[in-house]
């Protein structure tokens, strides 16, 4: 598993949420919307992720036991989370709050954002925190842990009743992909989620993400059954740039942009890591905070390239110092968890 570029595409990933977000956040419009109409950059980012994850995740879930699984997803999303919820709420809430520290403390909304730590809760916003700009939320890159967390609880429950081979995981992702494309004949987009399958869960979201995520499980239940050849990624490239111009174009592009994610990972050419850690998890979480302190310091008038050019900087090193003082001694944790039993495998 460690032949593969997936640290890279994960850090590419995060990275490309900065920028999409820089954008965002500026009132320019996103050139990668500008172009496909019906998706973001930080939007391609976020399926890429969840690809990625479905893939690690279930090779993952193979490997464990239904408990040291559970354990292990916690080490890996709780510590770096509970991090930056510390982050928004004793830094960038008491740096840019307009309330007295009475006022912010004793305030609801304050500690409703403590509550982004059980993962399912999606709480955004700080009292009188970037109340005059574009976007008040103060992480809002936090709505897709709930998703994630959602897709672990599916894939925990396929391991505790035993539901296993790889046709099982294929017929998860073909029927999310199918009732994601039907609930497009119903109106649903990003603009408008649909319900609430639970608290901080909206059906389209569920949906949208839920097929990549499985789909990246089945190819790794599948192992070297998915072909990792050149001429299909170019053709599936071809198609992918295309495809707002042709007929179909988002099932064009729910179908292509897997495969090249999954080209990119292990095609022949290694791309070697700038960073010895994986810290994307780290600039994923720290990002849209520290782009707020920015608009909010230099005013939207700074553009989104000028967002870029000050953000990454902080943004890489609170990622690296977050993986090294939070991630990196809870994932010791996992390591030296007793050995898996196969038991429960789901493939």
């Amino acid at each position: 598993m460690k032949d593969n570029n997936f640290d890279v595409l994960r850090l590419a990933a995060a990275l490309l949420v900065l920028v999409s977000h820089s954008f965002a956040l500026t009132s320019v419009a996103d050139p990668v919307a500008t172009y496909f109409r019906f998706i973001t950059g930080g939007g391609i980012a976020v399926l890429c992720f969840f690809f990625i994850s479905g893939y690690l995740v279930g090779i993952s879930a193979q490997r464990r036991t239904v408990s040291e699984f559970v354990t292990a997803r916690i080490l890996r999303v709780v510590p770096g989370l509970a991090a930056v919820v510390v982050f928004d709420v004793f830094i960038v809430g008491l740096l840019f709050t307009t309330l007295s520290i009475e006022q912010y403390f004793s305030h609801a909304t304050t500690w409703r954002h403590f509550s982004n730590i059980l993962v399912f809760q999606f709480s955004p916003k700080l009292p009188g925190v970037f109340s005059d700009l574009r976007f008040t939320s103060v992480n809002g890159s936090l709505w897709t842990l709930p998703l994630e967390a959602s897709m672990y609880f599916l894939l925990t429950c396929m391991m505790i009743f035993r539901i296993s081979g790889r046709i099982a995981m294929s017929c998860m992702a073909i029927g999310i992909f199918l009732a994601f494309v039907i609930s497009g004949f119903y109106g649903l987009s990003q603009s408008d989620r649909g319900f609430h399958v639970i608290k901080a869960v909206q059906i389209y979201s569920l949906l949208n993400l839920g097929y990549f995520f499985f789909l990246g499980a089945t190819f790794s239940s599948k192992g070297k059954a998915v072909p990792i050849r050149g001429d299909i990624a170019c053709v599936a490239g071809v198609l992918l740039i295309a495809c707002p111009y042709l007929p179909l174009s988002q099932t064009i592009f729910f179908i292509t942009l897997p495969y090249l994610v999954y080209y990119a990972a292990f095609c022949p050419v290694k791309i070697v890591a700038p960073f010895k850690a994986d810290i994307s998890y780290g600039v994923y979480l720290f990002a849209f905070p520290v782009q707020q302190c920015i608009v909010q310091l230099f005013g939207k008038e700074i553009g989104p390239y000028g967002v870029i050019m000050l953000a990454t900087p902080v943004v890489l090193a609170l990622a690296t110092l977050c993986r090294i003082v939070v991630e990196n001694p809870a994932l010791q944790l996992k390591r030296t968890s007793r050995p898996a039993q196969p038991a429960a495998r789901i493939a």
